[in-house]
């Protein structure tokens, strides 16, 4: 029987959050800066290039405007 992942929710930054499962990646209202001081990758607010690029389904939704997103 083939083992499938888990929700994985994760918040990113501000009202930013990303929700991962199997090869399905959704990102919630992702802020286009770094957040001062954290580092990098998912903890850190970030989204690296290559979680996008080894999901086959990658959502955007955005709920509401701002400049950086």
């Amino acid at each position: 029987m083939e083992k499938k992942e888990q929700l994985k929710i994760t918040y990113l930054h501000n009202s930013g959050i990303a929700i991962e499962k199997d090869e399905l990646l959704i990102i919630i209202d992702y802020a286009m800066h770094t957040p001062g001081g954290r580092g990098e990758g998912l903890l850190s607010g970030i989204i690296p290039t290559d979680l996008i690029q080894k999901k086959s389904k990658v959502l955007v939704l955005v709920t509401h405007r701002h400049i950086d997103h």
